[in-house]
């Protein structure tokens, strides 16, 4: 009888530990920054959950820093539940460790968000913003913008644009042109709404 019970009990733990849902692993989340002007400085690349504390410095879940380098720059993070995250990535090109910003608050250094979403006279949402990481991880690519410093002075308006100056018009300041309005946009994607700075 020792022996049927013990299986017995091997059969009932089995069937529980089998019927017991399962816990969602952590996962990598591989972040590619790519289209960067120079290998000077850092790159600084924040993780957020909350929509509420998007892109605000003290609502990251986490910021890495890593050298910028001639192709880019590769942040990993680790062990990240499932779920939808946002990023804000910037270029501290002069490495003084702080997104530099000129009069008005206009962007000295590169800047994007990810999934390619702008914001318009602040940043974006985190719904635009967002990326889903599942089970197995994810990688995304963000490219870098540009504004007010870009090499041939013509400011990328919205973050996430291509931000060099290489295609001429970005396709954000064809439509404000065609709505009569002159001159790019910019905007400083660290700025809450209100116009205050983070």
């Amino acid at each position: 009888m020792g022996r049927a019970r013990t299986a017995v009990i091997a059969a009932g733990l089995l069937a529980l530990l089998l019927a017991a849902p399962r816990g969602a692993r952590a996962a990598d989340l591989r972040v590619a920054v790519t289209e960067l002007r120079s290998a000077a400085g850092y790159v600084h690349v924040a993780l957020y959950a909350a929509p509420d504390r998007f892109p605000k410095d003290d609502g990251m879940l986490v910021d890495k820093v890593v050298k910028a380098t001639p192709n880019g720059a590769q942040v990993v993070f680790r062990g990240v539940a499932p779920g939808t995250y946002a990023l804000a990535v910037y270029h501290d090109e002069n490495g003084n460790r702080r997104f530099d910003q000129g009069l008005f608050g206009i962007p000295l250094e590169g800047y994007a968000f990810s999934n390619g979403a702008t914001g318009f006279l602040g940043p974006p949402s985190f719904a635009d913003a967002a990326v889903k990481v599942p089970d197995g991880g994810a990688r995304i690519t963000i490219p870098m913008s540009y504004g007010a410093g870009d090499p041939d002075g013509v400011p990328s308006a919205v973050p996430g644009g291509s931000g060099f100056g290489r295609s001429g018009r970005q396709p954000h300041q064809a439509a404000r042109e065609s709505a009569g309005l002159e001159g790019p946009q910019v905007v400083n994607p660290f700025a809450d709404p209100d116009g205050v700075d983070r």
